[in-house]
């Protein structure tokens, strides 16, 4: 009953409709939101610390939230670059940093077509790995903790070579965040999904959001612009 209480008391105290004009950039350290216009431009720590994530795309406001359709981020991020085949029998995946030095024990996964996992290993000291290619071996992923993952599909006689991101770039997905005016100067701003999923309700899934990342003790942040 008293956690109940205590999210109706916290809810009902920053319930203000937020008022600022967002034009402009608001900062935190390394923290950005850079509104211009109708387009956001978002640098946030991730819960956890290990990593940013960045994106960009248009956003509309709901009361006190901001939700952002983000489309493709042409900054920074991981990427993959497809080489000729150097042995036949073989498929190499190679993975480096985003200044090309080799990382070792990066997790990476070979899947189907429909996403189920094949098998999956670890790079070598030298950041490679080699698979030996089969008829059910459509996809690669590859994933390590603090720096951006990614999935990219299987083409017949190519080698892969990887550049990791440490930035962790949204594209293509709906991000939330949660907007209290502080003065004319600054913001709390609490960053609550990279992934949201929306209900009928469009209002009652942004609160129900809320309350889960006050649960989970989501930190707000004090931005100034």
């Amino acid at each position: 009953m008293k956690k109940i209480y205590l999210i109706y008391l916290m809810l009902s105290t920053t319930l203000t409709i937020f008022a600022q004009n967002m034009e402009g950039s608001y900062r935190n350290g390394n923290d950005l939101l850079k509104f211009e216009g109708n387009r956001l431009l978002f640098d946030m720590e991730e819960v956890g610390g290990l990593s940013n994530q960045i994106g960009n795309g248009t956003y509309r406001q709901i009361n006190n939230y901001i939700i952002v359709d983000t489309d493709e981020y042409n900054g920074e991020k991981t990427t993959v670059e497809r080489l000729p085949q150097s042995k036949k029998d073989t498929i190499s995946v190679t993975v480096a940093d985003y200044h090309n030095n080799p990382l070792s024990g990066v997790l990476v996964e070979s899947l189907t077509e429909s996403g189920k996992l094949i098998m999956s290993a670890t790079t070598r000291n030298d950041g490679r790995l080699l698979f030996l290619p089969n008829g059910k071996m459509k996809k690669f992923r590859i994933f390590e903790m603090g720096f951006d993952d990614i999935e990219f599909d299987i083409q017949p006689n190519e080698d892969y070579h990887v550049k990791m991101s440490d930035q962790k770039s949204v594209e293509n997905k709906t991000v939330v965040f949660r907007l209290r005016e502080i003065d004319e100067e600054t913001i709390g701003v609490m960053l609550l999904s990279t992934d949201f999923k929306q209900g009928k309700d469009l209002q009652k899934s942004l609160d129900k959001l809320y309350q889960s990342a006050l649960k989970k003790n989501f930190l707000e942040k004090r931005m100034k612009k």
